[in-house]
């Protein structure tokens, strides 16, 4: 059995960077195609599953460009929700989190369902019952689809369990629907706050950050 062995009395000096999380960037980019105003994103981590949701965005029609190493500018003027590139959703299991703001922007998406990490099951019901509080239609099969053709209204979503990507999706997708949504049992992790604080700068209002309780007033016209 492998074993680490650490001798300590020994003083400790010197500087890192802390990388910007993962698990943050990835929700805040698909918050990118909430609107058509440019948005600029810093200290983003460089690594695989980041540039997979880079290349999904420009999929569906975003332009992307880094302005140096970690800073990345997304301007998604005009999105196609039917395209998103099966090979990189394949990779990502993040990538769900595009659905909401999709369905939150057009009205509709169309996905296969998302691959990545072999860490077991992570079934995406919660996910789907909130897009159908929120009024949206889903048809499932090999093809996820999910579609608000009267567009997205706001509702009382009560998750079947606190699932941080669930939460997040709920959030994207409630920030394009009319009116006060009511989000319980929410995820309360550092990067779900650091989406609801994105959202807040865009012009929506989610209030109860970093409780499981989550008020999010929704807008037609975030900006960017």
């Amino acid at each position: 059995m492998a074993r680490y062995v650490i001798t300590g009395s020994h003083p400790l000096a010197g500087a890192i960077r802390v990388q910007g999380s993962k698990n943050a960037a990835l929700p805040i980019l698909a918050a990118a195609v909430l609107t058509r105003a440019r948005c600029r994103i810093e200290n983003v981590p460089r690594i695989a599953d980041v540039e997979a949701m880079v290349a999904l965005l420009e999929s569906v029609g975003a332009e992307t460009r880094w302005e140096s190493r970690h800073t990345l500018e997304v301007r998604a003027a005009s999105v196609d929700p039917g395209s998103l590139r099966s090979d990189f959703v394949a990779k990502l299991r993040g990538s769900i989190v595009l659905v909401g703001a999709l369905l939150a922007r057009t009205g509709r998406a169309t996905m296969p369902y998302p691959g990545g990490d072999l860490i077991g099951s992570r079934p995406i019901a919660v996910h789907l019952d909130a897009f159908r509080s929120l009024g949206a239609s889903v048809r499932e099969g090999n093809i996820l689809t999910v579609a608000a053709r009267r567009g997205l209204q706001a509702s009382r979503i009560v998750l079947a369990e606190p699932s941080v990507t669930g939460t997040e999706n709920a959030l994207l997708a409630a920030a394009g629907a009319a009116g006060t949504t009511e989000i319980r049992l929410a995820a309360m992790e550092p990067h779900v706050q650091a989406l609801a604080s994105v959202l807040n700068r865009m012009g929506a209002r989610v209030e109860g950050i970093g409780t499981p309780f989550l008020r999010i007033r929704g807008s037609r016209s975030l900006r960017g």
